[in-house]
């Protein structure tokens, strides 16, 4: 009896279970169908769906589609939805027949209802001056009555550069508007740079095939930053030769552009402002410290210069050498004089000379100390003649040579210039005495002596004073730089002295053009500048003898003809991560050396190159760079810009010439999945809907091959694999392969199907009828087992027998006799 009791309960149990997997309305063996299955509407156009409610199970009579607005029209089975102009946000349509069952079977659409936005604008949050470099500060992108704007999503631009996307987290069906921010940190090559923002309704892919994008205005953006020195730092000590050019660069970038002071050595020339400080010709006076200062309203920094002067070994050289011929001279000529000698004569007042200032003139630095009275010279005077200032030698009985070159050279042509011996020269000792005849070649030594070292002097003070060293004042120009276009006008003015204008001679040297004069104010023009490597000498002549000259040396310019740029020995299609070289031809262009040369791609700035030619007049010349493509480049846009950067005193906007924007190949690469890696297991109830994403990017367009469980219905070619209602025949591995051209990638879905859970309003009623079930049953049971117990409770009986009671079949009397 027991056991019976447990075989029925199993079997109800199992029955159950078997209730319950099929509890999903199983009566619906098919679903209404809208067309299209999404529906992406414009606010206020006109819409319309199509409902097919069964193709099979329409047995049962009645079927509909539930609406708010619009009208339906049915043919049949199949339903048509129309609306003139949608305007209701938030609707849904109710496709539905019932079945034989009497359940109703029902599909539902909502469309979505969407409006662009009616402006987009962009700002900085609590910012409209200007910007620092390395601060951080906030953009904002403002969208007006859009909708949905869960389907919205605005991205940032810095030029063609995309900063960020973002979307909202509101799922407002209506109209709203929605701000976005961004927090920027910008950078000195930021400079200029235009923000805006775009905003996209992503509706795909049942929503237009181009999502509406509005974008903003262009908002420009100027970043100041400290000034920053573009030389690298300087050694320790510049060392450098007495009578080399010096350069001392102390350039510099920042914004606003820098200005710059220099600290020179006391002993050096007056104060200069530029950025690179030339010195022509350098001296002693200028061995020391320069300092350059470099400012503007953002910072200051400094860049010291310590210059250390040597000796240049080639004017000693030559005056050795002088020195030399003058000492073999000066023998032969005491050898000629000794044969000459005829009676012997007086000599007196012996100077002796400074050494120490003396080897200063000859042009040794001060720093040289010779020790001791090196030299003592002799001169005669006639003892009957008054005393005069200036010491002479005049013959007595001497030689006719030693008259000519020391009595006749030294009072008539070396004493009287202005040399200034009289302020060098120390007269210490005055000693009177006789010489022999013997020792005449003596005195004739020390008269040469007087003269080779009066040619010294002679020599050094003529070669400071070709430097410039006696100008008090130099030519000025106006204007003190000259840019002209190749072809057209220029003149310029030249005030040769204001102050030491005692000399007579002044005037302009010049190759072209015309010079008219007033006074020491020279005036130069020409009608049409086509010279190249012209220069202007303005001078004056002092009193010394000496020029005084200041140089000016036009720069003349010439646009270039034509630029173009191209890939190098590219012309077909290109691949990610691949280099490739762009070139910029520039043609027929002057300066060269001036020229600066951009590639962009887009608005975005590659690379900045310049020519390191010197060559004055035009020139061809090509630059190249490396770039290496990404897949957002594709379509890009390359072009290159020319531009002449001709200084303070070029055209304040320099010339710029462009090529013509070149449209890159495409660039390819392969398929890229656009989901994140699956679970291992997607699990789903049965009747679900699934969606098996293998969505990718790639270029060329990928394809896509689905491999599915051999109990699953046909292949499938999309990129979402979509199955309405789930049965246990999808339970499996599904395996999805994207390719192109460039390459392949696979991506797995492993899906396990469950058994559906009954519809909450109908669950407590099966229990209470299988509960009910149950106790009928095990009432029932008990009764029989009780009844037949009683018959044969002196026997034995099979349970065969008490299974086949219910029949109607008689027992056979002879049987009941025997009970």
């Amino acid at each position: 009896m027991f056991c019976c009791c447990i075989f029925l309960a199993v079997s109800l149990l199992h029955s159950l279970c078997h209730f319950h997997v099929s509890g999903y309305d199983p009566s619906c063996t098919e679903y209404p169908v809208f067309t299209p299955s999404a529906l992406v509407v414009k606010y206020g156009d006109p819409a319309n769906v199509t409902c097919v409610v069964c193709q099979k199970d329409c047995s049962g009579d009645a079927s509909g589609l539930e609406h708010t607005v619009g009208k339906v029209s049915q043919n049949g089975t199949t339903m048509f939805w129309t609306v003139d102009r949608l305007t209701e946000w938030g609707i849904s349509l109710h496709c539905y027949y019932n079945n034989d069952a009497g359940n109703q079977c029902t599909s539902i659409l909502n469309p979505t209802l969407y409006q662009p936005p009616e402006s987009v604008s962009i700002s900085f949050v609590n910012h409209t001056e200007m910007m620092f470099e390395n601060q951080q500060y906030t953009l904002q992108c403002s969208v007006q009555n859009v909708a949905p704007v869960q389907s919205l999503t605005v991205t940032f631009y810095r030029g063609n550069t995309a900063l960020g996307h973002l979307q909202s987290n509101s799922e407002q069906k209506k109209p709203v508007n929605e701000t976005f921010t961004l927090n920027i940190t910008p950078r000195r090559e930021d400079d200029g740079a235009q923000y805006w923002c775009e905003s996209k309704l992503e509706l795909r892919p049942a929503g237009p095939q181009r999502p509406p994008v509005v974008t903003s205005e262009k908002l420009p953006a100027i970043v100041h930053y400290g000034p920053e020195l573009n030389e690298p730092p300087n050694p320790d000590v510049i060392t450098i030769t007495e009578g080399d050019t010096l350069h001392l660069n102390c350039s510099s970038v920042g914004n606003p552009s820098p200005s710059y002071t220099w600290t020179l050595p006391l002993n050096s020339s007056p104060s200069y402002s530029g950025s690179v400080l030339t010195i022509k010709s350098v001296g002693f006076e200028h061995e020391g410290q320069h300092i350059c200062t470099v400012s503007n309203t953002v910072g200051t920094v400094t860049k010291e210069f310590n210059i250390d002067v040597q000796i240049s070994s080639i004017p000693y050289i030559i005056r050795g050498t002088l020195l030399g011929v003058l000492v073999l001279v000066g023998l032969s000529l005491g050898c000629y004089c000794k044969r000459k000698q005829r009676g012997n004569y007086k000599l007196s007042k012996i100077i002796v000379i400074d050494t120490h200032r003396l080897f200063f003139l000859m042009g040794f630095p001060r720093k040289f100390r010779f020790p001791g009275w090196m030299f003592s010279i002799s001169l005669s005077q006639r003892e009957d003649q008054p005393a005069d200032p200036r010491p002479q030698l005049i013959k007595e009985r001497g030689p006719p040579c030693c008259y000519l070159f020391c009595s006749q050279f030294i009072t008539d042509t070396i004493w009287p210039t202005n040399f200034g011996l009289g302020d060098f020269f120390l007269l210490t000792n005055v000693f009177s005495f006789s010489f022999s005849q013997r020792n005449y070649l003596d005195t004739m030594l020390s008269c040469y002596l007087f003269l080779v070292i009066s040619l010294m002097i002679s020599f050094r003070d003529v070669r400071v004073s070709a430097s410039g060293s006696n100008c008090t004042e130099y030519p000025v120009f106006t204007p003190s730089a000259l840019v002209v276009k190749y072809g057209d006008p220029a003149n310029v003015t030249c005030v040769a002295c204001q102050k030491d204008c005692s000399g007579d001679a002044s005037g302009l040297e010049h190759a072209v053009g015309k010079i008219s004069q007033s006074g020491t104010t020279m005036f130069w023009t020409v009608d049409r500048l086509t010279e190249w490597g012209i220069s202007l000498q303005c001078y004056y002549t002092i009193d010394a003898g000496v020029q005084c000259t200041t140089v000016l040396n036009p720069t003349l310019y010439q646009l270039p003809e034509s630029v173009s740029i191209s890939f190098v020995n590219h012309t077909e299609m290109m691949f990610e991560n691949q280099q490739y070289t762009l070139q910029c031809s520039v043609q027929n262009v002057a300066p060269v050396e001036k020229l600066n040369v951009t590639f962009y791609r887009g608005n975005t700035a590659l690379g900045h190159q310049q020519s390191n030619s010197e060559q004055k007049k035009p020139v061809n010349k090509t630059f190249t760079l490396d770039i290496t493509p990404r897949r957002k480049d594709d379509g890009a846009q390359y072009w290159c810009e020319a531009k002449l950067e001709l200084g303070p005193a070029g055209p304040q906007s320099p010339p710029v010439v462009t090529s013509e924007k070149f449209s890159a190949p495409p660039v390819y690469y392969g398929p890229e999945l656009n989901e994140p890696r699956n679970p291992d297991v997607i699990t789903v109830k049965e009747g679900d809907t699934v969606h098996l994403n293998c969505s990718s990017v790639g270029n060329p367009s990928p394809s896509y091959t689905w491999t599915r469980p051999k109990n699953s219905s046909s292949s499938y070619t999309g990129s979402v694999l979509t199955i309405s209602s789930v049965g246990f025949e999808h339970e499996g591995q599904y395996i999805c392969t994207v390719s192109n051209t460039v390459g392949n990638v696979t991506k797995e879905f492993n899906v396990d199907v469950q058994a559906s859970i009954p519809n909450s309003a109908a669950f407590p009623w099966i229990w209470i009828i299988v509960g009910v079930s149950v106790a009928v049953l095990f009432v029932l049971i008990c009764v029989l087992c009780c009844l037949f117990y009683k018959q044969n409770r002196k026997g034995s009986y099979n349970l065969k027998d008490v299974l086949r009671f219910p029949m109607r079949t008689a027992l056979p009397l002879q049987n009941c006799e025997n009970i």
